[in-house]
């Protein structure tokens, strides 16, 4: 199956140059904790909610003030569209992320996908359990070097 079957199409975006308050108004609005950051209408980066509360929230920083740019993730990893779904479990499992933004093949964003979008697909309970497994991994592993540091 190709990621273009399983994604989420249309996805909610949000600016570089918004504020960190309307993206979180924005991600209550659409029930979503990810949105990509476009600039001139290109992919730029990704904004979670775990981005707003660590890199905004608890460094105490003015919501309105503070621009998404200045709290997203600039490393944007993302799938092609027309790649298998296993493909992108790979790339979320090696990355330690939950949901990737999908691209055509002129780089434009077309779609987001995430595990529970592959989590629906007629998989085997051991598959998703093995990438689940493999990002909590992953993640323990980043905070395990940040807090030993």
């Amino acid at each position: 199956m190709k990621v273009k079957e399983c994604m989420t199409n249309r996805p909610e975006i949000i600016n570089e140059s918004a504020s960190i308050y309307e993206a979180a108004q924005l991600m209550n609005k659409s029930n979503c904790g990810f949105l990509p950051v476009i600039s001139n209408e290109i992919l730029f980066g990704v904004i979670t909610d775990r981005d707003i509360v660590t890199r905004v929230v608890a460094a105490n920083k003015d919501i309105t003030k503070t621009l998404v740019r200045d709290a997203m993730s600039p490393n944007v990893f993302y799938s092609m569209e027309n790649e298998d779904v296993a493909t992108a479990e790979a790339l979320m499992a090696d990355k330690g992320v939950l949901r990737v933004p999908v691209v055509n093949a002129h780089q434009e964003l077309v779609g987001v996908v995430s595990m529970g979008d592959i989590a629906r697909l007629e998989q085997t309970f051991d598959e998703v359990g093995r990438t689940m497994s493999k990002i909590a991994k992953k993640r323990n592993e980043s905070t395990t070097q940040k807090y030993s540091s």
